[in-house]
This record gives structure tokens, C-alpha cells and sequence, in this order.
């Protein structure tokens, strides 16, 4: 595989790139990409108090889970599709679509996701870096 470069002399450069290190980096950069996204979900759930709800509950179908934060059931099952797929919220009962099943919350999620203040809550830290995600024109407009 070659890459080229096309410069403003109207040049060719031309590299040979290494296909086993390319592939590295580019998984490498969608890896933090699906962490970026997770950080986000996780703050949508902290908001919504979907991890609370679901803390104070030994377990729940997603139109429970919907019913008692006063959220959308459709979208509810998105997101716990992700927090399962991520290892954040348990589920429990046969494999089928987004939502089914039942959802709950392990000693350990609990600890780290519904535990306000507690020695394991790492939900303030979360909050923050989805926040400076939002700054990024901010940022960008401060260092220039």
C-alpha cells in the first residue's frame, strides 16, 4: 500500500506505509473513540438516574427501568444495550432484542457508577470528561 502526498510544487511524495502499524493506530483511535462515547452514555445514565433507579432495584425490564426514571422506553433500551455490551449494567434472561431481558446492577457497578461520594464513585470524574468535550471550540479558540 502507498500513500501519496500531493504538494504545493505540484510534486509527488510518496510513502510506503506499513499496513500492520496503520491497522494498529486506526483501531487503536476508534478504541478511544467507542471510550469517548462511552463517557458520554455514562453521564446520559448518571443524568437520567438510570444507574440510580436501577441501584435501588434488584432488577428490571427496560420499561420498568423507563417507567420509574420518566424516560423514553426506546431510547432506555439503547443505552442499556450499550452499558451491557460495555460491562456497566448486568442483564439477565434469554438473548433477543435491545431491552429485553432484565437489568441490574453488580456490587461493583454499584460501587463505581451509584455510589455518590463513596470511596469507588468515579461518576464526578466522568462528568467531567464529558464535559470538556463540549469545550473543544473553547479550547481550540484559547490556544491560538
Amino acid at each position: 500500500f502507498r500513500f501519496v502526498l500531493l504538494c504545493t510544487s505540484s510534486t509527488k511524495l510518496t510513502m510506503a506505509l506499513n499496513e500492520e502499524a496503520l491497522g494498529g493506530l486506526k483501531m487503536g483511535l476508534l478504541a478511544g473513540a467507542n471510550h469517548a462515547l462511552l463517557l458520554v452514555n455514562m453521564a446520559v445514565g448518571d443524568q437520567l438516574g438510570l444507574y440510580r433507579v436501577l441501584g435501588a432495584n434488584d432488577g428490571l425490564t427496560c420499561a420498568e427501568l423507563a417507567t420509574k426514571s420518566g424516560t423514553h422506553e426506546r431510547y432506555v433500551a439503547d443505552w442499556l444495550l450499550n452499558q451491557t455490551v460495555n460491562g456497566l449494567v448486568t442483564r439477565t434472561g434469554e438473548d433477543g432484542p435491545a431491552g429485553t431481558g432484565v437489568y441490574s446492577l453488580s456490587p461493583e457497578q454499584k460501587a463505581v457508577l451509584d455510589t455518590p461520594d463513596g470511596p469507588h464513585d468515579l461518576m464526578g470524574t466522568v462528568e467531567v470528561l464529558s464535559g470538556i468535550a463540549c469545550q473543544v471550540d473553547d479550547i481550540v479558540r484559547h490556544v491560538r
